[in-house]
């Protein structure tokens, strides 16, 4: 909170005589044409001269490929395509920069559309300080209103890019996001180019320029908007490839931890630590999840505290907790509900954090998938049996503990079993989550949202 209270936003103005060459990368891995060719289209009319752009497509689908080919003839785009796979899509980065004639990289992942003044903003801020590495800027879901997982999604989203971003640009511990950001070509050079060994090339590299002196700011002006996963499904193959990335990254900070603890801040390592480490989360929610089951049934007791002494310093705890998060979310022109979606779609998601966990442990190689944004199918009941399994035993645990009331009133069984109610709820959201809802936004939803930027400064609601 502290930290969020120093940000301060930075601005340079824009020298028209000074434009260094600066070259775009659109990266493409199986996308649909209609998807691409929107991005394509705001990034060709960028305001911005010189500027070169790379449309990186690794395509193995050959009605995909031809069609992205089709569509960089279309717009006069440098077209790169790969025989290999090499290192995913910091692979196909790397492969391009021999080409790339910049002093700077900006990418873009293929559902995300700039503005057009989105370069006359940031490269100021790169060419007034040589030691700035990289610059990120927000990502914004503007298909929120295609489905609730849409919409939850993109509530969550908020919060990372509101609040958290701006404190570790505070303390120059803001990592790449993978779109959205523009690098200075130099300092990528100096750290070998983009780390191939992770499917989360950005917090990988940014660790790097990090431990290299070099600073990263963070822009929360949002000059760009993309497409969020509209299914849950979508939601879940997104959440493992964070996750399985960001936990392989954990590894390697420890190990620089231990091994070279000067080479950031202390400030720094907190900061990568913490974000390493929240894809716990899974292993955390099942902890909490566990015990009114444990306790119902077998009297297992996790915690040996008096009600009233409980009462008093758990639940303020919880409750501010829930009312930060609530005051959060309506900042960002949600209700109290979308704070609730946003847990429980957290909560039903610890199974994929957790088979993430043991993915990045075991050293599980993986097959980078493409997060779905138009379409997909719902995840089938078989993948939901963990979410199954907890709804019976929650349901046998509440029957249990509401028989115990029934005869004696007991605080301990009391306070379990109202946790098993709300767990139950909660996990039972799977289900509404899953439900495919609302027809997919048109096409043009996008272009309509896009026209707010000439009114709004980059504010959008």
């Amino acid at each position: 909170m502290k930290s969020v209270l120093k940000y301060r936003e930075t601005e340079k103005f824009f020298i028209p005589a000074l434009r260094p060459m600066v070259s775009i990368a659109i990266a493409s891995y199986n996308e649909e044409p209609s998807v691409l060719e929107e991005t394509i289209l705001t990034v060709v009319n960028l305001d911005y001269e010189p500027k070169e752009i790379f449309l990186l497509d690794d395509s193995t689908k050959k009605e995909l490929r031809e069609a992205a080919e089709k569509l960089a003839e279309k717009y006069g785009v440098k077209y790169v395509h790969r025989t290999h796979r090499r290192g995913f899509k910091a692979g196909a980065l790397n492969d391009a920069l021999p080409l790339m004639r910049g002093e700077y990289l900006v990418v873009f992942d293929a559902d995300q559309r700039p503005s057009p003044n989105y370069l006359r903003l940031l490269i100021p801020l790169m060419e007034a300080d040589e030691k700035i590495a990289f610059i990120q800027t927000p990502q914004y879901y503007a298909n929120l209103e295609a489905s609730l997982v849409a919409k939850t999604a993109a509530y969550q989203q908020s919060i990372f890019y509101t609040y958290i971003s701006e404190g570790k640009s505070v303390k120059n511990a803001m990592f790449s996001c993978g779109t959205n950001c523009i690098y200075r070509i130099k300092a990528l050079r100096e750290v070998g180019g983009f780390d191939e060994t992770t499917v989360t090339e950005d917090i990988a590299t940014s660790l790097e320029l990090h431990r290299r002196g070099y600073r990263s700011l963070y822009y929360n002006r949002v000059y760009v908007t993309g497409e969020g996963p509209t299914l849950l499904s979508s939601y879940f193959i997104q959440q493992f490839r964070w996750a399985y990335g960001v936990l392989t990254v954990l590894g390697r900070t420890l190990k620089y931890l231990f091994t070279s603890p000067r080479s950031l801040s202390k400030w720094q390592w907190w900061e990568y630590l913490l974000s390493g480490s929240w894809y716990l989360v899974g292993f955390a929610h099942l902890f909490l999840l566990l015990p009114p089951i444990f306790f119902l049934l077998f009297r297992v007791r996790p915690l040996i505290l008096d009600p009233v002494a409980y009462a008093l310093t758990f639940v303020p705890y919880f409750i501010f907790s829930i009312l930060f998060f609530i005051a959060a979310i309506n900042a960002k022109g949600g209700g109290g509900k979308w704070a609730w979606f946003s847990q429980f779609l957290l909560l039903v998601t610890f199974p994929v954090y957790i088979f993430a966990f043991f993915s990045a442990v075991a050293r599980r190689k993986i097959m980078f998938q493409v997060t779905p944004k138009r379409g997909g199918r719902k995840v089938p009941l078989k993948s939901l049996s963990p979410h199954i399994l907890l709804m019976f035993l929650f349901l046998v645990s509440i029957f249990v503990g509401v028989s115990e009331l029934l005869e004696t009133l007991d605080y301990a069984v009391l306070v379990n079993v109202i946790w098993a109610l709300f767990f139950l709820f909660g996990l039972s959201t799977v289900f509404i989550f899953n439900w495919e809802g609302k027809k997919m936004y048109h096409d043009r939803y996008l272009f309509e949202r896009f026209e707010l930027w000439n009114h709004m400064d980059g504010k959008l609601n």
